[in-house]
């Protein structure tokens, strides 16, 4: 579900997200332009359950473009079917070593 995050928030409440997460380049930029110099950047899988992605169905059932709502609504019924069969997983977790520069 975490696909489908971004269009149904800002369809729905008119922004993108929930929880905002930086991408780890754009982490990074921000920690450069800070005055920090990265030195390493990684991602950790950390296999963990991980019930943040899902939203209720009910959320895309009250996006008011007809069209836009019935392509998320597939979607999100394709999305919950693979989450009950295989449960969801934690993200990979970004990991920034920087130091002052």
């Amino acid at each position: 579900m975490y696909d489908l995050r971004e269009p149904v928030f800002e369809l729905a409440f008119g922004r993108k997200d929930d929880r905002p997460y930086l991408t780890l380049s754009r982490l990074s930029q921000l920690l450069e332009r800070a005055g920090g110099a990265v030195l390493r950047s990684s991602t950790l899988e950390v296999n963990l359950p991980h019930a943040l992605a899902y939203f209720p169905r009910s959320l895309v059932e009250s996006i008011p473009d007809p069209r836009r709502r019935e392509v998320l609504l597939h979607r999100w019924d394709d999305a919950e079917a693979l989450r009950r069969r295989h449960g969801a997983d934690h993200p990979p977790v970004g990991l920034v070593l920087a130091r002052r520069s």
